[in-house]
Formats: structure tokens, sequence, C-alpha cells
């Protein structure tokens, strides 16, 4: 007896351009970026898309809103070519990271400003609030820049930093060493949210039934 769909995911649909959310339908009158556009990160838990500003998109380097009708508008004014980009909540501060990978500091109180922060980094994420900006060194541990304080803030977390994101006041991060943690940015306070899983090594399937029933997997 064969079944049908197991282990086979359907992949969703390829869209390109601006689409309502609940129905995924394309909004009237959209234009579809040209293929070189493409949003200023893809990165799990990196905002790059708000109700008052739009989306922040990259084309050859340059950063550049989008409204949300789907109309390209303002660009963003910056010296070096960006490779991906995050912004604060509202959309005033937007941190990117250049081509040799050191993260710039732009902000509209200021504007034409590019302060380049003499950091070297990857995989920036941005706090709502535009205060604190966490990124990977080049050990690939995790930093986070207090732009209060002027400064870096290292060896927060143990182990390698599998993925992390930001939300509200804390940094959610995936560790070789803890499993997934949430970390309080202002207090630096860590607390585990769920331990690492025991690596299955082999599996002894017992009471398997093909189609439709359960299997239990003993680790070994």
């Amino acid at each position: 007896m064969a079944c049908s769909g197991i282990g086979v995911m359907n992949n969703a649909p390829m869209l390109r351009g601006f689409y309502n959310p609940v129905n995924l339908r394309p909004i009237a009158d959209a234009l579809v970026p040209s293929i070189d556009v493409r949003l200023a990160n893809n990165r799990v838990g990196r905002r790059v898309i708000i109700d008052s500003r739009g989306a922040l998109t990259i084309e050859a380097g340059r950063l550049q809103w989008w409204s949300l009708t789907g109309k390209p508008t303002e660009p963003v004014p910056h010296q070096s070519e960006a490779i991906e980009a995050v912004i604060d909540s509202a959309g005033c501060v937007v941190v990117y990271l250049d081509s040799s990978q050191s993260l710039h500091w732009l902000d509209c109180k200021n504007p034409g400003s590019d302060e380049d922060l003499r950091i070297h980094g990857s995989a920036p994420a941005l706090s709502g609030d535009g205060r604190y900006l966490a990124y990977l060194n080049d050990g690939l541990e995790l930093e986070v820049y207090d732009r209060a304080q002027r400064k870096s803030i290292s060896g927060l977390l143990e182990g390698k930093i599998e993925s992390f994101a930001i939300g509200g006041g804390s940094l959610f991060a995936s560790t070789s060493v803890a499993g997934l943690v949430e970390m309080n940015l202002e207090t630096g306070e860590v607390s585990d949210l769920v331990p690492i899983l025991p690596e299955i090594a082999s599996t002894n399937p017992l009471g398997f039934r093909p189609c439709g029933g359960t299997f239990l997997l003993r680790a070994d």
C-alpha cells in the first residue's frame, strides 16, 4: 500500500511585486519591480517594511523606498554600495552593510549623513526604537552596538550563533550551546526558552503503520 504526499512539501508560489497578504492578490495599479530590485533584507526577523513609508529596496547597491501602493518614491542618500539593510519601526534609522562588510548608520534627523560605524560584521538586526544594533562579528559571535553609548558589547552569548532576530526589547537566538534563548537588550539578562534536543543518530521504528497511523522513534 503506497502513501502519496508523505514527505513532500508544496512550495509557496514565487511572487514578485506588491500583494495583499490576506489573499495574495496583487495590489491594484502597483508596479512590478524589475528583476534587479529586491527587498533590502531577506533574513528572518529583519524589518524592511513599515506602513508609513513602505518597503525599503536595493537596486544595484542603491537604497530606495517603494510605497505600499507599489510605486517607487524617495531614494535613500548614502555613500557606499549597500548589500543589505534594516530599519527601525519608524523608518527613520537605516543601517546598511556595504560591500566591504562595514556597517553604516543613516538617520533621517540628520539628512545626508552616512556614518561609517567602523564595525566589520554581518547579518545586522535593529531594535524597533533604533537604539540597539545586533550583528555577527568576523568570528560569527554576537555583538550588540548601543547607539546611546556609542559602543559595542561582546561576549553576550556562548557558542555558535545559528540565527537571531529582534522582537520588542529582546533578542532571540538559536545557539549551539544553549538552544533557543531570549536576551533582554537593555539588561543583558539571558533566559533559556527551548533546550537543545537530543540528536537522533539512528532510529528503531516501533508500531509503524505506513498510511495515516503513528510511529515511535527511539534515539540510541
